[in-house]
């Protein structure tokens, strides 16, 4: 204990002159150079965390950051998850990190001591927390971009609490699947259309079980804050959060119909947000050529009943349902 407050009290000396100078790669390098330390790597990021790292003057401290696929059902985001790692490894010399958002932060906790770690994260230590733990990604993997998939819903909160950042974000894809085969999924997987509605309309809090990636320590459990269909589709469409977050929508129709030219313009809107990444149609068609079974519909248009299209309309606005050709 006395031989780590010494190594801190050094540290942080050394943290302090290299933010004034701002000599980022330096602070990242030094923690890096601690991870063995479990105790010390931690008590290092919270001091850069809540000393330099939310202040507007080192909000370029990070070079790498977050490409976030969304998608009320995580199911629907995978052909974008997919194409980009084969498109990537194809065209970008930069190293990137595939996976799910939940999975990317629970391997990320594994350097935290247990003593200073929730077993569960719930909704409101996702609030409360949510840029302490992008910040401890992004530091974690700072030589990787990160493609990161997940189906919670944006939330803003008093004290800047978000969902995300816009300093720690690149650009967004909010995949538009409707409810109306949304219903005919989840109804195909219940065998129930009660169970199904209650899919769309209803939110529980679900914690799902993430390893750690550390062999002495437990799995954390942590919840996805999907909230309902309304909810999360409102909250990824408001106009204001697609331009702060540059965000782009896709309807999943596009996906299936216009493959080229949806993969396409996914491509575009990450080079124009700030990624310099080459333009290949090619690589283009050849993931769709390999891939074509991704690209088919995985319901027919099964007739649904009066009673069924009235209770899945109520899912979202009227208005809102022809906008978006749902």
């Amino acid at each position: 204990m006395v031989l780590n407050n010494i190594k801190f009290n050094y540290n942080i000396k050394l943290i302090d002159d290299y933010f004034k100078n701002n000599n980022y790669e330096e602070v990242k390098l030094l923690l890096q150079n601690q991870k063995s330390n479990y105790i010390l790597y931690y008590k290092l990021f919270v001091y850069i965390n809540n000393n330099y790292l939310n202040k507007t003057e080192h909000s370029n401290f990070f070079n790498n950051q977050f490409i976030w696929i969304i998608s009320y059902d995580l199911d629907d985001t995978n052909i974008i998850v997919n194409f980009l790692n084969f498109y990537i490894k194809k065209n970008v010399k930069k190293n990137f990190i595939f996976n799910q958002y939940e999975s990317i932060l629970a391997k990320s906790l594994s350097y935290i001591p247990e003593k200073n770690l929730s077993s569960e994260i719930n909704f409101e230590k996702t609030v409360n927390y949510s840029d302490f733990y992008q910040n401890l990604i992004l530091l974690d993997n700072f030589d990787n971009q990160i493609v990161a998939n997940m189906s919670a819903a944006f939330f803003e909160a008093p004290n800047q609490k978000r969902l995300i950042y816009p300093h720690l974000t690149n650009s967004f894809f909010y995949v538009i699947q409707s409810p109306f085969k949304l219903y005919q999924r989840y109804k195909k997987i219940f065998l129930s259309a009660e169970a199904a509605l209650d899919e769309l309309n209803n939110y529980y809090e679900k914690m799902v079980s993430y390893e750690k990636h550390i062999s002495h320590m437990h799995e954390i459990n942590i919840a996805s804050n999907r909230q309902n269909f309304k909810t999360n589709f409102n909250s990824w469409t408001n106009e204001n959060v697609k331009n702060s977050y540059k965000g782009m929508l896709i309807s999943y129709m596009d996906i299936m119909e216009n493959p080229d030219e949806t993969l396409n313009n996914i491509l575009y809107h990450i080079k124009e947000s700030g990624l310099n990444i080459p333009i290949n149609f090619d690589h283009v068609e050849e993931f769709i050529k390999n891939n074509f079974d991704l690209f088919s519909l995985e319901i027919k248009n099964e007739s649904l009943s009066n009673k069924e299209k009235k209770m899945i309309s109520n899912v979202l606005d009227e208005e809102i349902i022809k906008q978006f050709n749902l």
